[in-house]
């Protein structure tokens, strides 16, 4: 008989709550949870936009940038880095690529080693050692379908020097803080930047 009683205390004790409350102010509270529920806020919208946005740009699709669209960038990029240092005016700069951008593929390999020993009529020992390594490609499909190469590292262009005509490059401490400034943006050694004044 208890355990029955306790189901119906329970009903109960909602009908009151329900009557405490009101049936509009319920059916009010009802409704803004399932407008909450169908149409969350306008700033988790814009998150997952933008991620998604970001997730298309990153994702297998890859922006290829020539080697003289590169060099012009970093070109742009250090003209006005060096621009900036007291005592120089304008600026010309010009790097040259001892390489282009290299990409490393993932590969699948496979080793097979053979080492055969025979014994001829006279007791001489004869042994043949043969070595076989295969390389395979391992692709990935990208967002078009397509198979691509799976890249697992690219390395940028190898820089082979830097040429930079600057107003004030007459001034060894100017030419002394332009080649500090390229040596250590580009890790390239001194005799491979050439600092010249402007006429």
């Amino acid at each position: 008989m208890e355990e029955k009683k306790k189901p119906l205390i329970k009903l109960i004790n909602i009908n009151n709550i329900i009557k405490n409350i009101g049936m509009e102010k319920l059916l009010i509270i009802a409704i803004c949870g399932v407008v909450l529920v169908m149409f969350p806020s306008p700033d988790k919208k814009i998150k997952s936009s933008k991620q998604t946005e970001i997730m298309k740009r990153s994702g297998s699709q890859n922006i290829e940038i020539s080697g003289d669209d590169y060099c012009e960038r970093l070109e742009k990029r250090l003209e006005n880095l060096i621009s900036r240092i007291n005592g120089i005016g304008k600026v010309n700069v010009m790097i040259t690529l001892k390489a282009t951008e290299e990409k490393i593929v993932l590969t699948e390999v496979s080793y097979e080693k053979n080492d055969e020993n025979s014994t001829d009529s006279s007791g001489i020992v004869n042994a043949k050692n043969s070595y076989k390594e295969d390389r395979v490609v391992v692709y990935e499909e990208g967002s078009d379908g397509n198979k691509i190469p799976y890249v697992t590292k690219e390395k940028a262009p190898e820089i082979e020097g830097i040429a930079v005509i600057a107003e004030g490059g007459n001034n060894a401490d100017n030419v002394l803080k332009i080649s500090e400034i390229a040596q250590a943006l580009f890790g390239i050694s001194s005799h491979k930047i050439s600092v010249i004044g402007m006429r």
